[in-house]
């Protein structure tokens, strides 16, 4: 079962958001598919496809690896949820 989420990353990153994708890349490999992403001035966002269903593994793992990159202030939200997650 696939579980589709959206990573809003702030504006003023001292990283790229290559950088973040390949990170999330390396630390979920085949659990996740980057399937669009962006930036603009409110900040850059990553479209993710997980195949794995277990949300408190997801976020745990995703708060490490932008804690590894000094990434402060993001935010994921679950498809079909309302409020947005802190990381």
């Amino acid at each position: 079962m696939s579980l589709f989420a959206e990573l809003l990353l702030p504006v003023g990153l001292e990283v790229d958001r290559d950088d973040v994708e390949d990170g999330v890349s390396e630390e979920f490999q085949d659990l996740v598919e980057v399937t669009g992403s962006g930036s603009g001035v409110y900040g850059a966002n990553l479209d993710l496809e997980f195949r794995s269903a277990d949300q408190s593994e997801l976020v745990s793992r995703l708060r490490a690896v932008l804690r590894a990159l000094a990434v402060k202030g993001a935010k994921l939200r679950f498809e079909g949820a309302t409020d947005w997650i802190d990381l």
